[in-house]
């Protein structure tokens, strides 16, 4: 697992290097910074745990229940790795005959696509916004104290950029993969008799029609379970 790491570690620093995303020979090259520096000061806030914007700017962020005197203590996890600053944790995996499998990674998948805050921790102190922490640090720290502006600042640089797949898919699955086609069908436009001899060479792909866009009403209905509807108004 550490060589593991170390390969990916050393490939992902020699590719940026590649493309001039690394701070060589002093020159700046951080593209998000200058073209952005307002979002490139709450990216290295949020990452160095300190606070953005607000009056105690650059301090550390404030913990409740932490302990200041607690040792530094090494996270030993079963098939994980630490190197340089790049972890791989490869101690999950959901088998695919397994009888509780399919259970298994519906767990998985909502781990994936749960909200970065949740908003049932999220409660106020004042002119202070506190997060209430799933599990205590090792520190002792239960929660954590943000100004609100730091806050918005910290939720700022949890939104993707534009244009970044949050989700990479690889084998089959990948977007430019040859059988991506017989294998994603979305339930769409082919029978299971006539997925056999797409596999085959030579065989016709199955074309599935467009999906035509769905009204914005349909999709809070479906998405929250109530339907909207608005009344014409005469403008003034």
């Amino acid at each position: 697992m550490t060589q593991l790491a170390d390969t990916v570690r050393r490939r992902v620093l020699r590719h940026l290097e590649r493309r001039g995303q690394l701070d060589v020979g002093g020159q700046d090259s951080d593209t998000i910074a200058l073209a952005s520096p307002v979002l490139a000061s709450c990216y290295a806030g949020s990452i160095a745990g300190r606070q953005t914007l607000g009056r105690r700017k650059g301090a550390k962020l404030e913990r409740i229940g932490a302990d200041p005197d607690a040792p530094w203590m090494e996270r030993k996890v079963r098939l994980s790795a630490h190197i340089g600053g790049s972890d791989l944790h490869a101690a999950l995996r959901v088998a695919a005959n397994h009888p509780a499998g399919r259970h298994q990674l519906e767990k998985l998948l909502r781990y994936c696509a749960r909200p970065p805050v949740s908003e049932e921790r999220l409660s106020r102190a004042g002119d202070r916004v506190v997060l209430r922490l799933k599990t205590p640090w090792r520190d002792g720290s239960t929660h954590v104290v943000y100004e609100p502006l730091d806050f918005v600042a910290k939720l700022a640089a949890l939104v993707p950029r534009p244009h970044k797949n949050l989700v990479l898919y690889h084998g089959v699955l990948s977007a430019h993969a040859a059988w991506r086609a017989q294998v994603v069908l979305y339930g769409r436009g082919c029978s299971p008799a006539a997925t056999a001899s797409e596999v085959e060479p030579g065989g016709s792909r199955c074309e599935s029609p467009r999906h035509e866009r769905r009204r914005w009403a349909a999709l809070m209905k479906r998405a929250f379970g109530f339907e909207t509807r608005f009344a014409p108004q005469a403008c003034p």
